[in-house]
């Protein structure tokens, strides 16, 4: 542990001003199907401690756990799913002191109302044009968090095909690390996982050949797993990315460019949002920073399948 006690580590959440949310990406976990400690076939609370080292080499700042809505001084259970959060009086403590030692933050649960409204949006979202016509609202609304996925619905469901399921996961990892808003990762999200299922580590749970493991993504570079962590550092490292204006650009039905600038600087995001190779009207030029296909260099011939690129121009 780094030696911080708990009224350091919450005094640190309480002055936490509304500006430097915008340079936060979160990571919600639903305790009960996050991690399994005690191999009884559902998750628990010591479950996630266990895993904090795997969620920070995401990248993320802090995580927020369904059910917990008041770190600082209880937790309440949302639910009976939850309500084992409650069974060890000194679990905060556990987990803020486990948090702090690699400088990540427990945040209060959102209201699920809110949460719901954001995710469902996401999850009505079958076609190019309503996903293109819902970025440009968060774009023009400015929410001060972005969540595409929950436990009652996952974007990636609904969105396209099953076969396509990695490349449009990998295509939103790009699109809610450059969206105006703090990015907030369901678990499991960063995996390009489908329904309302448990992690899969792989580390001898009965799916751990499946690709969707922490075990089978972790060393590979052209996996979801690795294409969030990028994307994650990506927006850690700009600025521009975190604080900058947004303003929608216009091109064709299944593509969505935007731009978002800070004084002088610029960063042009273009997602291709379809099934099918396309050439956008915004000319891709400037510096490429980042292309949800990871061995893509040369862009001339216009934008694969649910492909998401992001230039510094």
């Amino acid at each position: 542990m780094n030696g911080q006690t708990d009224k350091q580590i919450d005094d640190r959440l309480n002055n936490l001003s509304e500006d430097k949310w915008r340079h936060m990406v979160l990571y919600r976990i639903q305790p009960t199907k996050f991690a399994d400690s005690d191999y009884d076939g559902e998750g628990d609370i010591h479950g996630i401690i266990d895993r904090l080292d795997y969620v920070a080499g995401l990248g993320v700042d802090a995580v927020q756990i369904t059910g917990v809505y008041d770190p600082v001084n209880d937790a309440h259970p949302a639910d009976d799913a939850s309500a084992d959060l409650c069974e060890l009086g000194d679990f905060l403590c556990q987990l803020k002191q486990a948090l702090a030692a690699r400088n990540l933050m427990i945040v209060p649960d959102f209201n699920p109302n809110l949460v719901n409204s954001l995710t469902s949006q996401f999850a009505d979202c079958k076609k190019p044009r309503q996903l293109k016509q819902l970025i440009n609202k968060i774009i023009e609304t400015k929410p001060s968090v972005c969540m595409t996925d929950s436990g009652e619905a996952r974007f990636i469901t609904s969105y396209g095909k099953s076969r396509d399921s990695d490349l449009i996961s990998r295509m939103m990892a790009v699109v809610i690390n450059t969206l105006p808003a703090s990015p907030c990762i369901f678990q499991g999200q960063e995996l390009g996982m489908v329904g309302d299922y448990s992690i899969r580590w792989g580390m001898g749970d009965f799916n751990e050949s499946r690709e969707r493991s922490v075990l089978r993504q972790d060393d590979d570079p052209k996996s979801v797993l690795n294409c969030y962590r990028k994307a994650i550092a990506m927006r850690k490292s700009s600025l521009i990315l975190q604080e900058g204006e947004a303003q929608m650009g216009s091109d064709r039905d299944d593509v969505a460019s935007y731009i978002r600038c800070l004084g002088d600087e610029a960063i042009l995001v273009v997602a291709n949002l379809g099934n099918q190779a396309v050439k956008p009207k915004a000319p891709l030029v400037g510096r490429l920073m980042m292309s949800s296909y990871a061995d893509r260099t040369n862009l001339d011939g216009g934008l694969l399948p649910y492909e998401a690129v992001v230039f510094r121009v």
